[in-house]
């Protein structure tokens, strides 16, 4: 069922079909109900495009969902599409009613520190980069991976925000300064902020 409404929700994204379209068309080829293929159109949206997305399917949806992106669209999609399942973890969270810890494993097994990772990706696109650019004031680093340099810490933290969410500014503040190591519940786990230059 799942492979069906994905086909068609590419569609959507491809600007093939409108979202009511998208949606009639799922649930006559898969008879998914259209309440949810609406969602499925909704979620595979948001993922693409890295936003928040409110309502959820099961576990083994939203692996699929993930993987699919990452094969037909590449690594930034792939990304962004991490970015908004840990959005959407972290508005779940907000909401005071428990956590989504099989999602977020999920989360965490694809993000992991490979070329198919935040780190990853990151690492690799910036070894470069670091190479050619000015040394900047401060590196990020995700489980000893490097992962991005910033000439400020707010940068470092909106860019960072935009991918898993939060406010993070205070956060890497106290990690930058040696007054913190995030402990396994911590948004940040694994995070460090290299100085570069000291001043």
């Amino acid at each position: 069922m799942s492979r069906g409404a994905y086909k068609v929700a590419q569609k959507v994204y491809a600007g093939q079909l409108s979202r009511q379209e998208g949606k009639i068309e799922i649930n006559r080829s898969t008879g998914m109900n259209e309440g949810s293929a609406s969602a499925f159109i909704t979620i595979f949206l948001a993922m693409m495009e890295g936003e928040v997305y409110k309502r959820a399917f099961n576990n083994e949806t939203t692996h699929f969902l993930l993987t699919s992106i990452k094969k037909d669209y590449g690594e930034e999609a792939f990304i962004r599409a991490l970015s908004a399942a840990q959005k959407h973890v972290n508005y779940y969270a907000s909401l005071k009613r428990g956590s989504l810890v099989g999602f977020q494993e999920i989360i965490d097994e694809l993000q992991g520190t490979s070329a198919t990772g935040l780190a990853g990706t990151y690492q690799a696109k910036n070894t470069r980069m670091r190479n050619e650019a000015p040394l900047k004031k401060f590196s990020l680093y995700k489980n000893g991976v490097h992962l991005y340099d910033f000439d400020t810490l707010a940068a470092c933290a909106k860019w960072l925000e935009n991918i898993i969410g939060g406010s993070l500014s205070q956060g890497l503040s106290r990690i930058r300064d040696g007054e913190w190591i995030p402990d396994e519940k911590s948004q940040l786990f694994g995070y460090e902020v290299k100085n570069n230059i000291q001043s």
